[in-house]
């Protein structure tokens, strides 16, 4: 008996001993596990300042482009203005010339013609007027005057300025 008691102690001894180990094993895999967790966490909690970090920046980039787009069409309205106002503005001094210039333009043609008037007017012959000679009598006789006073219009300044202004 005691032969058996000794395998009987053996046996349970052996299982003692098999079960000491497989708690070990049990407690270390915990162990391993635990630290999983906390590696896990420790990952998630680095992740999660980085989403805030990625989410403050995105609401930034949705801020700045919403200025930026504000910008734009504030930029694009003073564009269009500023070539409006281009426009009046050529406009305007077109209008400024025609005002200013072709009155100008209008008396030098005048005192042209005058300075041409006159220089007639001092030959005092028809030819001096750019009239050939050959017309003098059908103006003389479209204005009214008889061959005779036809020949004094012909040698008198005054009455050739006013047939030319007539022209």
């Amino acid at each position: 008996m005691l032969q058996e008691d000794t395998e009987s102690f053996q046996i349970r001894s052996r299982i003692a001993q098999e079960r000491e180990e497989g708690i070990r094993r049990i407690q270390s895999q915990v162990s391993e596990v635990n630290q999983i967790f906390r590696d896990l966490a420790t990952i998630v909690q680095e992740q999660g300042q980085q989403m805030e970090t990625i989410e403050s920046h995105a609401e930034a980039s949705s801020s700045s482009t919403r200025d930026t787009t504000s910008e734009l069409k504030k930029a694009a309205s003073r564009q269009k203005s500023s070539r409006e106002r281009l426009c009046w503005l050529l406009a305007g001094v077109v209008v400024l010339l025609c005002l200013i210039v072709l009155p100008h333009m209008h008396a030098m043609q005048l005192r042209h013609e005058e300075q041409q008037l006159q220089g007639s007017a001092a030959s005092g012959t028809a030819e001096g007027l750019g009239m050939p000679s050959r017309t003098w009598p059908a103006l003389s006789s479209t204005v009214g005057l008889d061959s005779e006073q036809g020949q004094r219009a012909k040698s008198t300044p005054g009455l050739l300025a006013c047939l030319a202004a007539t022209r």
